[in-house]
């Protein structure tokens, strides 16, 4: 679910120049790949030769491929049109922001928190004209001073000599800020949207709820999904019971989400749900309710959503991590399951992890990492092992089969990092522009090392999302300061270590960490 109409807005028309592209790669005879169609949507360059296939190796229908494309692109235009009937004024989610900033919150300081760029633009651009306050927006693609920014919203946390009419009263901001700051000159938190990840929300109130915090309660705002929207997605009680599991295993003195798990103010009314389901039911689009409907108990995590239940159980918990590091390789369990049969597999070559599921009632394996989070997530663990006769699988040769089914995938990404030979072309003009910085120095020793790193971490393969990020920073118009300030917070998740042992597979050996009998 989108977290505002803007977000959603531009989610359509990028699926919108999508379908654009492939058409009019089609017509010139060859195949894009979605990876790199998404990753050049909306730049002014030419197609890479070697990011696409000639037309006449692609395996499937030419012509039922392009109908589908077509009708994709009709349907993307109709919701788009749709979507656009919806102003300011309608967008009652915002009204809602507006409002409460204009009526109990009025004077108050108010830090606004959302997942997406997107959005936190659309309140900024709609809220700073609307309410008698001093508003300001941040987020990692923004060339501003992140730096001066906390000083201005929180200058007695930071000792800033604040000067007058500088003072922000309203930050609206991405997660960019949830992490490291002194934001506890406020003491109220908006959550403008509920991240999947509940990491982040307990994250978020930690900025502002500190020790030496002047105030005695902390009050948090959530906009919480309508009722008939809550029953399919089940973001809420997901978040909830992610949160409860983390307070009980590393302990929480606040409620997170709201007193006694309450929703005291709703965001979506009837009129909302309603107008969402005619859209999905429009143009015999009224199986996708039904769709939903049969998957709301069975959503699917997304991977940021495992890495970060990871990161609880281990990184957070001093105790599991000493028992984790204690177990060998190759251990295994056994789980009984009314769902799912089959061996979940887990093996490692090098720094790469390979999730494997063999599924024995339709003898075929799974590869989907999040899929197989679900699956392992089910059932129950058994105390007493059955005899080996009572299990009706050989799991020696599934195992023998999942590692030769590792090889091949091994293999083929070994392929792939021969023929990987230059990075992107704004991977290039930053670095440039950075050795022209460097160059420029009067003294090499002011050179830091976090700037450094930046120029190391500029010139490695970057995953899409970032390459993404980094096209859209308008190098031209900022200066080396706020450059590096922003490649600081884009590349911030990369360790360089990390990269370099990734970059080639060839010898590894496959090792088997453990495995999961599921009858």
């Amino acid at each position: 679910m989108e977290s505002s109409v803007e977000a959603f807005r531009i989610s359509i028309e990028k699926q919108i120049k999508y379908c654009e592209l492939l058409l009019n790669s089609i017509d010139k005879g060859y195949l894009i790949c979605k990876k790199y169609a998404m990753e050049n949507i909306g730049q002014d360059t030419d197609i890479d030769i070697d990011e696409t296939i000639d037309i006449d190796e692609y395996d499937g229908d030419i012509n039922e491929l392009i109908n589908n494309i077509q009708s994709d692109y009709e349907d993307f235009e109709y919701m788009l049109a749709e979507v656009k009937k919806i102003d300011i004024n309608k967008d009652v989610k915002l009204q809602v922001l507006i409002n409460k900033l204009n009526g109990e919150l009025r004077n108050k300081k108010v830090i606004i928190f959302t997942e997406y760029t997107d959005t936190a633009r659309y309140i900024f651009e709609n809220v700073k004209d609307k309410v008698d306050s001093v508003v300001e927006q941040l987020d990692g693609g923004k060339k501003k001073s992140k730096e001066k920014i906390v000083k201005r919203f929180a200058p007695k946390a930071n000792n800033y000599d604040v000067k007058d009419g500088e003072e922000i009263d309203i930050l609206i901001t991405t997660d960019v800020l949830s992490e490291g700051q002194n934001l506890q000159d406020c003491n109220i938190l908006i959550n403008y949207d509920l991240s999947w990840n509940p990491v982040r929300i307990i994250q978020r109130e930690g900025r502002i709820d500190r020790v030496t915090t002047k105030f005695d309660d902390i009050y948090i705002y959530n906009f919480m999904p309508e009722d008939k929207l809550e029953d399919l997605l089940n973001l809420v009680d997901r978040i909830n019971n992610k949160i409860k599991y983390i307070t009980e295993t590393i302990g929480s003195e606040s409620k997170i989400l709201t007193e006694d798990e309450i929703i005291k103010d709703k965001v979506f009314n009837d009129e909302d749900t309603n107008s969402l389901r005619r859209l999905s039911n429009a143009r015999n689009k009224s199986a996708f309710i039904d769709e939903l409907e049969a998957q709301k108990d069975g959503m699917i995590p997304t991977e940021e959503y495992m890495r970060e239940d990871y990161k609880t159980f281990l990184l957070y918990n001093d105790l599991n991590k000493t028992r984790s590091e204690k177990i060998p390789n190759g251990i295994y369990s056994i789980k009984k399951s009314d769902t799912y049969k089959g061996v979940y597999m887990y093996y490692k070559v090098g720094d790469e992890d390979f999730w494997l599921f063999y599924d024995s009632i339709s003898d075929s394996y799974i590869t989907n990492k999040a899929k197989i989070y679900q699956i392992i997530s089910e059932g129950n663990h058994l105390d007493i092992k059955p005899l080996e006769r009572d299990i009706n699988m050989d799991v020696n040769e599934i195992l023998h089969r999942g590692k030769d089914f590792v090889n091949s995938r091994v293999q083929n990404i070994i392929q792939s990092q021969i023929a990987v030979t230059r990075i992107s072309r704004v991977q290039k003009d930053i670095a440039e522009r950075i050795e022209n910085m460097f160059f420029k120095a009067k003294y090499r020793s002011r050179i830091t090392n976090e700037q450094r790193k930046i120029r190391q971490k500029i010139k490695k393969p970057l995953h899409r999302g970032t390459l993404m990020k980094l096209r859209e920073l308008k190098i031209e118009s900022m200066n080396d300061d706020e450059l590096l300030e922003s490649l600081d917070v884009i590349l911030s998740y990369i360790e360089l270590g990390e990269m370099d042992n990734n970059n080639d597979l060839r010898g590894k050996e496959i090792e088997l960490i453990c495995y999961e009998i599921i009858l």
